[in-house]
């Protein structure tokens, strides 16, 4: 990953230093390129651990940890921030490089991450970030004692209240789905980087029927008989209503060269 992370900063370079059109387009395609294929790794990882996930206790625990010497280093924030994102909780994601664990941890609202790994850097050979977000390093023998001695800070924080209130899901505008459309979704993204204290906008919908598929994918049929795909959060489940409403985060994913947008389902409520 470091390679490849050096060829696509020399090839951004190349890009924005380009004095023509075709040389401009071809490193443009170069970059489009390793970014569809970084967001492919990106959802194998999230899918991998979301379906870990769902097999344990995880409303019992206040943390995340997840490891595996087979992840991409190079992603790991971001999955640590979907993770934080999808179960409001501070999640850390670690790969092994050279022998020792690394990776990189998102917060949630009320941890201040940064404090809590500091107060665990005995069991750390190397930390740093901020309040929201963080990177670690740790020795193989310390791996579980961390785990462990994280999900206990986090815990016993005087602001673990505070997460548990917060977890409702705020939403930014009511909207038609004739709404949501490529050119809407530019605008969407010129909002960005997205993340906490900048979060992706939520728009509460109105479906004619939600349809749950393996994974936690789900099919969105909207008032027009056109069909939608999207990710159902972790801890939702579709009501037993004739009438639904939704908050969704609309993303905007390309796939065969296909844009199209996917619909992260945040809150799923009956209408009377």
């Amino acid at each position: 990953m470091p390679r490849a992370a050096s060829q696509n900063r020399k090839k951004s370079l190349r890009f924005l230093a380009s004095e023509d059109e075709a040389s401009a387009a071809t490193f443009l395609a170069d970059l489009q390129d390793a970014n569809k294929h970084r967001q492919s790794i990106e959802e194998k990882i999230l899918r991998e651990i979301v379906a870990d996930l769902k097999r344990q206790p995880l409303a019992e625990r206040s943390s995340i940890v997840v490891y595996n010497e087979q992840w991409h280093v190079g992603v790991l924030g971001i999955v640590a921030q979907r993770l934080a994102e999808t179960f409001k909780k501070p999640a850390i994601v670690l790969t092994k490089l050279n022998g020792i664990w690394k990776g990189s941890g998102r917060g949630a609202f009320g941890v201040d991450l940064f404090r809590v790994i500091t107060d665990l850097s005995h069991l750390l050979i190397k930390y740093g970030g901020h309040k929201y977000a963080c990177g670690v390093s740790i020795a193989d023998e310390n791996i579980l004692s961390f785990i462990d001695a994280f999900e206990k800070s986090v815990k016993e924080s005087a602001v673990a209240e505070q997460v548990e209130m917060k977890k409702t899901v705020l939403c930014d505008t009511k909207a038609d789905f004739e709404e949501l459309t490529l050119e809407f979704m530019d605008c969407v993204e010129h909002l960005s980087p997205f993340g906490i204290g900048n979060p992706r906008p939520n728009i509460s919908l109105s479906p004619a029927e939600m349809i749950p598929l393996t994974n936690g994918r789900v099919k969105i049929t909207d008032q027009q008989n056109r069909v939608w795909y999207g990710y159902l959060q972790a801890d939702l489940s579709i009501p037993p209503a004739r009438s639904l409403s939704c908050i969704v985060s609309p993303v905007l994913k390309e796939e065969m060269g296909r844009q199209f947008i996917n619909l992260s389902v945040k809150e799923i409520s009956p209408i009377a």
